[in-house]
């Protein structure tokens, strides 16, 4: 956890606030390890103790989500495409990669992450249901507890809470959206195993036979999906399960996914979380 005046600091170098449990900040720190040759310091914004609620983390970055990349004292970057797009030199997004990643960005991640399908993924989700249903007081009591807070800020605060008392929370919690948003996942992954099997060999990108920011990008959704019990997904997809196996091999895989798999707490080698 870091004090307000770590947050707060003038940047000197670009600085990533990240959790790294979250797909997204995989993302990019993927993307840092692949095309970027600087030092880039590193912040933990804890998800499960609502740090990025935080009125230090919102004066950086007042939609409070992660990741976010301080580039300068006056420029902060937010939203997984948005900060690849900065770091990654313009002649490595192509057409192709942008394709891929506008359509990775548009997969339903929170809902299948949070939400459950029936009675028995419910009981396994019961902490990450009540995280996320904890958010609005936690921002109310922010509210109540802060009469300093600039009106921007209040503004930013409400907002919030009104997007997860409605739809958020109502769609996690409708097994029959959440059913649904697993079947659109299911269709991206299969337009993705056509892609591949078009490719001369895939095990080296999803995209013109090489790696790419777009793999940066799909490696995170695929180690989700694991992690969430729906590893044949991927597994009767010959093509991309062929490319999952290649992809673990690579440095910055390593490096991102170094934690130990909560899945599979026993296989040394597994590093899907």
């Amino acid at each position: 956890m870091y004090s307000e005046h770590k947050f707060l600091r003038l940047a000197k170098k670009m600085e990533l606030y990240y959790f790294w449990k979250s797909e997204y900040s995989s993302m990019v720190r993927l993307v840092l390890l692949e095309f970027y040759s600087h030092t880039v310091t590193l912040h933990e914004v804890d998800l499960t103790k609502h740090e990025q609620l935080q009125p230090f983390f919102c004066h950086i970055n007042p939609s409070m989500q992660i990741p976010t990349l301080v580039v300068s004292s006056s420029k902060v970057i937010t939203e997984s495409v948005n900060i690849s797009k900065y770091i990654v030199p313009k002649n490595g997004w192509t057409d192709k990669a942008e394709e891929m990643i506008q359509r990775i960005a548009a997969l339903p991640m929170y809902q299948i992450t949070y939400g459950y399908t029936d009675e028995p993924e419910l009981k396994k989700k019961q902490f990450l249901q009540t995280l996320f249903k904890e958010r609005p007081t936690v921002m109310k009591n922010i509210l109540l507890s802060n009469s300093s807070l600039s009106e921007d800020m209040k503004q930013n605060y409400a907002n919030r809470i009104r997007i997860y008392e409605t739809e958020m929370i109502e769609q996690m919690s409708d097994p029959v959206i959440v059913q649904h948003c697993w079947k659109k996942i299911d269709e991206f992954l299969v337009w993705l195993e056509q892609q591949l099997s078009k490719l001369e060999d895939p095990i080296l990108g999803v995209i013109e036979n090489q790696f790419s920011v777009a793999d940066c990008h799909l490696i995170p959704i695929v180690a989700r999906i694991i992690s969430l019990e729906r590893e044949h997904l991927i597994s009767q997809k010959p093509k991309l399960y062929q490319w999952w196996k290649q992809m673990q091999k690579r440095d910055s895989f390593r490096k991102v996914f170094d934690k130990k798999c909560e899945t599979h707490p026993n296989d040394s080698n597994c590093f899907c979380k």
